[in-house]
């Protein structure tokens, strides 16, 4: 809770509380991640200990290279974990990271949520849970996350959030 804290506190105002963090699946980064892998750490390491010894020109390179490999690994994970809808007592906001200097964020407050539909296609989808979430809205614009982990579970989180919200809201009205 720590680090969702110390990454999506920006989000949150003063006194919101952050319930649940939706992400897209591991699927999503995972050719990138065994691109980084094998291109950036094996093959280097290879040519390390089979071609060129652990010093010299050669070797300074790829020291260099895995380094290289180290912060993209980085740059690579923080892209796709910033990527996410955070749940909160007030709304549901939509967190973007495009790179470390451009981040953008929008709301969906849960008044105009009228439904949450969830679509989850194929063998494939079904077996490592994943699939489609969207939030149909009052308004003609709906939002929606591709690739979402736990589809399931992330609708009943909204939903039950939506639910207390509402039902609080309708108590204090009347």
């Amino acid at each position: 809770m720590f680090f969702k804290r110390l990454l999506f506190d920006k989000y949150l105002e003063k006194g919101e509380t952050l319930y649940y963090t939706i992400h897209r699946h591991w699927v999503t980064v995972y050719a990138q991640m065994m691109k980084i892998g094998i291109f950036g750490y094996v093959v280097p390491i290879i040519v390390l200990l089979f071609l060129s010894g652990l010093s010299g020109p050669v070797a300074l390179m790829m020291y260099s290279w895995i380094l290289i490999a180290f912060f993209y690994s980085i740059y690579a994970f923080m892209d796709w974990y910033l990527d996410a809808w955070l749940i909160t007592n007030v709304s549901v906001i939509n967190t973007r990271w495009d790179g470390f200097l451009k981040q953008s964020s929008s709301r969906v407050d849960y008044e105009s949520i009228e439904s949450v539909d969830i679509k989850m296609e194929g063998v494939r989808q079904s077996l490592l849970n994943y699939g489609k979430i969207s939030l149909i809205r009052s308004s003609t614009i709906n939002v929606t996350m591709e690739f979402v982990h736990n589809p399931q579970k992330a609708s009943s989180w909204i939903s039950k959030v939506r639910g207390d919200l509402l039902s609080n809201k309708n108590t204090q009205d009347s």
